[in-house]
């Protein structure tokens, strides 16, 4: 009998989006009993988020990096945005995800030392055309 076990915990999620027009992700983070996950986790944990558009999951191109902001810490809350000047890129069809890295800041406070990496999202990125740009 095989036996299997899925680490992969990231839930796909399909993003549409229009060229020019300012981009905006807010994401509320919650823990598997549907609480916030509080972001400051305890006074040494510090949380970082990267979210990273894509030509292909092959591809080394990338062709958007929104910026990841905290919008709060206690309430999960964090939000991915490009401004409407950054978003004039070609429409079409592109992938996605955003990783989140918890650090430790104390047991080394010269060098963080990693503690986690995991993907939340993923999924397609598509850009419609717009006629006004």
């Amino acid at each position: 009998m095989d036996n299997t076990i899925n680490l992969d915990r990231s839930q796909r999620l399909d993003i549409i989006c229009r060229k020019g027009d300012t981009f905006t992700l807010n994401l509320e983070l919650k823990d598997d009993d549907g609480n916030a996950i509080d972001l400051t986790g305890n006074p040494f944990d510090v949380y970082s988020f990267l979210m990273e558009v894509r030509l292909s999951d092959t591809s080394s191109t990338v062709v958007l990096t929104p910026t990841p902001n905290i919008a709060s810490t206690v309430d999960g809350l964090v939000t991915f945005s490009v401004p409407a000047a950054g978003m004039v890129v070609n429409a079409g069809l592109y992938v996605y995800d955003i990783q989140q890295t918890r650090t430790d800041t104390v047991s080394r406070p010269v060098d963080t030392q990693e503690l986690s990496v995991e993907t939340l999202l993923f999924g397609t990125f598509k850009i419609n055309e717009d006629v006004t740009v």
